[in-house]
């Protein structure tokens, strides 16, 4: 019996390149970040930045999410009324849970 060998290719995902939450336009930038961060959001600019350093690839999905969840609170003004431990407590739940659930290439569609 002859097995045929087949090449098969990877296709790496990549992140959209805006996102959405809570109806609102985020774009969303792959850049060298300050070492250390491997996410940021900043609402008044409406971008998520993720770290384009390749050892950080393996955790984009997850950290889009938890940048994304972050936007939520800022579209929605909650992140204003929050202290930032407490914020970040709530995002880190939240993207635990609902990284389990997640589509991820949907992520970009409004």
């Amino acid at each position: 019996m002859t097995k045929l060998k087949t090449k098969t290719t990877l296709i790496a995902w990549a992140p959209p390149s805006m996102v959405y939450p809570a109806g609102i336009p985020f774009r969303v930038r792959v850049e060298k970040l300050e070492e250390g961060s491997i996410g940021e959001m900043d609402g008044a600019a409406r971008t998520i930045s993720l770290s384009s350093l390749p050892e950080h690839k393996p955790l984009l999905k997850e950290t889009l999410l938890h940048e994304y969840i972050h936007a939520i609170l800022y579209v929605s003004g909650i992140s204003q009324i929050l202290e930032d431990r407490v914020e970040e407590g709530i995002v880190i739940a939240l993207e635990c849970q609902l990284s389990r659930m997640v589509n991820f290439d949907k992520l970009g569609e409004r």
